[in-house]
């Protein structure tokens, strides 16, 4: 009975005891175990202010953070989100280039690119951030239809002499508005018509007189007429210098005749050396004495009244016109006027500005506007356009090529200008893809871990995985390489 009464009475004593233990409040901040969950550390107790993000359950509510996601965003506050108040910014969102915004909370305000190493980047204007040689303040390569600087262009092309053509689309002399194709050529020893030859057409003797047009001849159709010839009175300047019938000798006053007199050329009633003179060109030199009234010197039955050229026994009145010989066979003070096919050159206008067209020995002739080859593999010269007179060009899209940049791959042709593809895109959504663009070697660096990733989040050997730890995982899953799950029971 005794034993029983005792046993009581350190129940009693012990139970007081464990009360009296459990009372304690070992930190001193007013809070003991159970309700304190940490009663060595005074800062922690029911109630107390939550520390966010440092991973301690300060007021005893069971979580080690009070995390917040005050903005809905897929990130909360502890997890890494830069601006808790902006759904628009947190971990793994799309960064919009070149808004100086950091969307994706890597503590950059814009993403920026500088895929070609060129000296601008895409969000400072590079217009093609593929190229390295395109990039605004690059000097611009002429007539090679690419925007070099990037202004807009495809080609500065440039006109300082404000002629109807470019330099780019063939002016041979843009600093000489009487140089440009589809000029005309005139006797200066210039290549006024830019189609590589020098006073064509100007320089041929077209009456075999011994001058040219560009040797004063002012009329090359007839043979009597060039500088130095004698100067008769049939009001027409014979000797180029301007001035018609100066310093001519008449024999005699002119006259009216009252009837047509044969070989009487300048209607003086007579038919003396003045009339040979005026008519036949040579009749002095063919002469076979002194006397040279009505001989007929090449024995073609025709005196020089009515032989214009008294060398020849094929060249009188009334023999027939030959084309091409440049000679006036009929005497009738044109050249192959009826034999050939034009007289002047606007009969050889063939209505295509992409040619020159002249008359030449009573031919027509035709010089046709030379087109520049670029030597752009991605461009094919599609000659002159008649109806303008500009040489043009069309695409070869699609054409394989060479961009000269090492950082790209399968280079195609498109609209006029090279382009490839990066070569170093290694397909990897954990890694940053980079290339030295004088080498070509390609650079890859990791993303940070926890960045996200098509299916998770990229771990620290670039894979992309389901979760790096428990935090990643629901609640009650445990992160095991790199995937969640629960634990075996």
């Amino acid at each position: 009975m005794i034993d029983r009464k005792m046993s009581r009475i350190v129940l009693v004593l012990v139970f007081v005891l464990c009360q009296a233990v459990i009372a304690v409040d070992n930190d001193g901040d007013g809070f003991h175990v159970p309700a304190d969950c940490h009663d060595g550390n005074s800062s922690i107790y029911p109630g107390a202010p939550e520390i966010l993000c440092n991973g301690v359950d300060e007021n005893c509510n069971g979580l080690s953070d009070d995390d917040i996601n005050n903005d809905g965003d897929p990130v909360s506050f502890c997890s890494g989100d830069c601006d808790d108040n902006n759904s628009n910014r947190y971990p793994g969102n799309a960064e919009v280039l070149c808004n100086n915004f950091d969307e994706n909370c890597n503590g950059n305000g814009d993403d920026d690119k500088n895929t070609d190493g060129d000296p601008v980047t895409f969000c400072n204007g590079d217009c093609n951030d593929n190229n390295f040689n395109i990039w605004p303040g690059n000097v611009e390569t002429l007539c090679n239809g690419v925007d070099d600087n990037c202004n807009g262009l495809g080609d500065d092309d440039l006109n300082l002499d404000g002629d109807p053509v470019t330099f780019c689309s063939g002016d041979c002399d843009d600093n000489d508005p009487a140089r440009y194709p589809g000029a005309t050529e005139i006797c200066d020893s210039v290549d006024n018509n830019c189609n590589g030859s020098v006073d064509e057409g100007i320089t041929d003797d077209i009456d075999n007189d011994g001058f040219t047009i560009c040797d004063g001849d002012c009329d090359d159709l007839d043979p009597a007429i060039y500088p130095g010839a004698p100067e008769v009175c049939d009001e027409i300047d014979n000797n180029c210098d301007g001035t018609i019938d100066n310093d001519c000798i008449c024999l005699g006053p002119i006259t009216p005749c009252d009837y047509d007199l044969p070989g009487d050329l300048n209607n003086d009633c007579y038919v003396d050396i003045i009339d040979f003179s005026i008519f036949s060109s040579n009749w002095l030199q063919c002469c076979p004495g002194p006397s040279c009234t009505l001989i007929d010197n090449d024995g073609d039955g025709y005196p020089p009244s009515q032989d214009c050229d008294e060398c020849d026994p094929n060249v009188h009145v009334g023999m027939n016109e030959i084309c091409n010989d440049g000679i006036d066979n009929n005497c009738d003070g044109q050249i192959d006027e009826e034999a050939c096919e034009c007289e002047t050159h606007v009969q050889c206008d063939d209505n295509s500005l992409c040619t020159i067209d002249s008359c030449v020995a009573g031919a027509c002739l035709y010089i046709e506007q030379q087109c520049i080859d670029d030597n752009n593999p991605c461009t094919t010269d599609l000659g002159c356009n008649p109806t303008t007179g500009l040489c043009e060009t069309g695409f070869n899209n699609g054409a394989v090529c060479d961009d000269g940049d090492p950082c790209t791959n399968n280079d195609s042709c498109l609209n006029g200008s090279c382009q490839g593809s990066f070569a170093c895109d290694d397909g990897n959504e954990c890694t940053i893809d980079d290339c030295v663009p004088q080498s070509g070697q390609c650079i890859y660096s990791s993303v940070p871990i926890g960045d996200p990733c098509t299916g998770g989040l990229c771990n620290s050997n670039n894979e992309c995985v389901e979760c790096i730890d428990n935090s990643d995982c629901l609640s009650g899953q445990v992160c095991t390489d790199g995937d969640c799950g629960f634990p075996a029971s």
